[in-house]
């Protein structure tokens, strides 16, 4: 499946996943290729994480060898069946290799860092202590300005999945460690002690700006040490288009006439249509003896000095190239025109984030040559489990962790509060408040709600500033998050 939003937030890739790890109300929205399936099959939705009370999953894995047959362990723990039909369906869907950038993260607009620690006190769940007081502000957040807060599980032995209303934060550090823009989460385990120690002294002498940097910059392509293959994560935009630049006008033009004889030969809609393997592969041979071999042998110039046109990883891109084109060439020798024109067309032109898929398949072989051009592939090999992006509004931590993260307040002037989402937390008051106050107002010890309401009247309403760049007509709306 396909994983497209974390927590109601796009990802700048779709995720090809087997398996996401969700805590207490957080959520995903996936994509799933029933075509892979054959007529008649029974398609289950499992939740293969024990948990045997309410203090957080155990973090083994329920496998279908725990049961006499595949059929108990589905009875046991299938949370949905499907049942795909015989009849096929015309399904005109598609889905993009990109949907946005993340939103900046601007380390100068940081005004102040917060701790907030979730622990257990005398049979009460608090926050750095306390409980929840509707009437005392636990925070002064100061309007139009960032802060950095680390979510820091003192123990106890349970999970806390803090959530945060009406705003929304992207990671900088899980544990101490640099969570990069382009990274995709897939495990969540405690640091050892030493690294713990560590993180909880690393901030007495070095600013903001300095500790987060590296995770806060945007990945753009050959901005570092090029990904492993097999690497998994997030391409910008810009990362994209760098990876795959436009061909020259001439070649472009080829395609074009390509393209027409296609279509001559079968006036069809090329939507279902197939044609003879070997007219895209001249095509595709075309597009990267004229674009992406220069392109890439400028990349592995920069990384390791001049090389031969027959330099054997330059060879090894061309090669991976071509075998990712033969993932769209069917049993009988035929390509889907369709799903070969919606992303040689893309890339031929210079716009990479246009290219679309009808097929989980297909985005799956475009996904793995990714690490081939120096970027990353928006994808996870079982058995690791989808746990997020960089944007989300929750924080899941588990015994003795901490998250540290950016947030950012715009335009929105009312109160905001933050608790954790296990019920029987959320039913405790572990749960905290602040409020926007005006520009030079903000606090760090807990006030009287009285003592700040006239600080909320004070603070100045202001036109929406938009800080993300959304495609032209999307369906999606702009916000300041």
């Amino acid at each position: 499946m396909l994983v497209v939003t974390g927590d109601g937030n796009f990802q700048p890739n779709p995720v090809l996943v087997n398996s996401v790890y969700l805590g207490v109300a957080q959520r995903v929205d996936v994509i799933v290729d029933f075509a892979a399936f054959g007529a008649g099959a029974r398609v289950y939705l499992v939740n293969e994480l024990e948990q045997e009370n309410g203090r957080g999953p155990t973090e083994r894995r329920i496998r279908q060898s725990d049961y006499a047959t595949d059929q108990d362990f589905f009875d046991a723990n299938a949370q949905v069946a499907f049942e795909v039909e015989a009849e096929p369906v015309e399904d005109e869907s598609r889905f993009p290799l990109f949907f946005r950038d993340l939103p900046p993260v601007d380390l100068s607009e940081v005004r102040r860092e917060r701790l907030w620690e979730f622990d257990y006190d005398g049979g009460l769940w608090t926050i750095n202590g306390d409980i929840f007081d509707p009437n005392r502000v636990d925070a002064g957040i100061e309007q139009d300005s960032a802060e950095i807060w680390t979510f820091r599980n003192g123990g106890s032995g349970w999970h806390h999945p803090i959530h945060s209303h009406f705003t929304e934060f992207i990671i900088l550090e899980q544990d101490g460690k640099p969570f990069s823009q382009g990274s995709i989460q897939s495990e969540l385990t405690p640091p050892p002690a030493a690294e713990q120690a560590q993180a909880e002294t690393r901030a007495s002498d070095t600013g903001a700006a300095a500790r987060f940097e590296s995770a806060a910059a945007p990945d753009a392509e050959g901005a570092a040490a090029p990904p492993q293959p097999g690497a998994s994560g997030f391409s910008t935009g810009q990362a994209l288009r760098e990876a795959f630049p436009a061909a020259p006008p001439e070649a472009r033009e080829g395609l074009r006439r390509r393209i027409e004889t296609l279509r001559r030969r079968d006036p069809e809609a090329l939507r279902l249509e197939s044609a003879p393997a070997d007219d895209w592969r001249a095509l595709a041979e075309t597009y990267w003896e004229t674009v992406l071999k220069p392109q890439q042998k400028a990349r592995l110039e920069r990384l390791h000095g001049p090389i031969a046109d027959d330099d054997p990883r330059l060879i090894a891109i061309g090669e991976a190239a071509l075998a990712t084109l033969e993932r769209f060439v069917g049993d009988d020798g035929a390509v889907d025109e369709a799903a070969v024109m919606d992303v040689l067309a893309p890339l031929m032109e210079g716009r990479p984030q246009d290219i679309r898929f009808r097929r989980h398949a297909h985005f799956a072989a475009l996904a793995a040559f990714l690490p081939q051009v120096g970027l990353r592939q928006p994808m996870l090999p079982d058995p690791a489990r989808f746990m997020g992006g960089p944007r989300r509004d929750v924080a899941l931590l588990l015994p003795n962790t901490e998250v540290t993260v950016f947030m950012r307040w715009k335009d929105f002037m009312g109160r905001h509060v933050m608790h954790c989402q296990n019920v029987v937390h959320e039913d405790h008051a572990m749960m905290i408040r602040w409020d926007i106050v005006p520009r030079g107002k903000g606090f760090d010890t807990p006030r009287s709600s009285d003592s700040v309401a006239h600080l909320g009247r004070e603070a100045e309403s202001r036109r929406r500033k938009h800080i993300e760049v959304h495609p032209p007509g999307g369906a999606h709306k702009p916000d300041d998050s």
